[in-house]
């Protein structure tokens, strides 16, 4: 089976290595971009290349963090809605990052899961205000 990979809609195809270097060509491979700041970057992207190496379902979608204290973050996912998904979590992670926030485990463990924060007694952010 090849390791190459083209997009069909959302749908990844399997390809030969021509089809695919001519799909490379002219596509534009992003799922999702988000500019969290003038310094923090998420990209998601299908890769067309199976980066799970051998090791499971192949890994096509790719989201980075550039910037900020989680620079260079990376998951990789199957489909596009996991992709998806994974940029939302990756962006609600960044953004805590953006504005500068200290926060407890609990809370940068919700901004991860993409869930809002809703900060604890012991989070050093408390003030008896959700505000974050």
């Amino acid at each position: 089976m090849s390791k190459h990979y083209i997009l069909d809609g959302k749908e990844p195809k399997n390809a030969d290595l021509m089809e695919w270097a001519r799909w490379f060509e002219t596509t534009d491979r992003h799922v999702a971009k988000t500019a969290v700041s003038d310094e923090i970057n998420v990209s998601t992207v299908f890769l067309g290349l199976d980066h799970s190496f051998g090791d499971g379902p192949p890994l096509l979608f790719e989201t980075m963090i550039f910037g900020g204290e989680h620079d260079q973050y990376q998951d990789r996912y199957e489909t596009w809605k996991q992709a998806e998904t994974g940029h939302e979590k990756a962006v609600a992670l960044a953004t805590v990052d953006c504005h500068g926030k200290i926060l407890c485990m609990a809370c940068k463990r919700q901004a991860y899961m993409g869930q809002k924060i809703l900060h604890k007694s012991d989070c050093l952010l408390f003030a008896g205000d959700s505000e974050s």
